[in-house]
């Protein structure tokens, strides 16, 4: 697969209010992965229990700048997502190498089955992110 790195990803971003001079640049472009599942009827808080396990035991490698866990409050149920900010496509990329490789670690396969039992449908988003506060 080849990934389009947008020239804008590593540019720094002026914080500026209207009629203020920027007094400094800062860098605030991150990217994020977020992922974002349907868990089978029921198995909402199972599919959560195995996230947080697998985060446990990765920590912080890979580049990993944050990491959150959302659970639907509304919209559709049983709905498990998670994000993972990285610096830049980088340390995405470092990130992913090192998550495909995983693929082939027995320990993971076995997890990775307990998880797809649970799991009924599964999207990856990466997005450019900006704080704005």
């Amino acid at each position: 697969h080849h990934r389009h790195e947008s020239p804008l990803i590593n540019q720094p971003v002026a914080k500026t209010v209207e009629g203020d001079i920027p007094h400094q640049i800062e860098e605030t472009m991150m990217l994020t992965e977020r992922l974002t599942f349907r868990a089978k009827y029921g198995h909402g808080d199972e599919l959560v229990g195995l996230l947080k396990e697998m985060f446990t035991k990765m920590g912080t490698q890979g580049g990993i700048a944050g990491a959150r866990v959302y659970t639907d409050a509304t919209g559709p149920m049983f709905s498990v997502i998670t994000e993972m900010d990285f610096a830049d496509m980088a340390a995405f990329a470092a990130f992913f190498a090192s998550d495909q490789a995983m693929y082939t670690d027995p320990d993971f396969q076995v997890w990775f089955s307990r998880m797809q039992e649970l799991t009924e449908y599964g999207e990856r988003q990466l997005l450019n992110m900006d704080r704005l506060a």
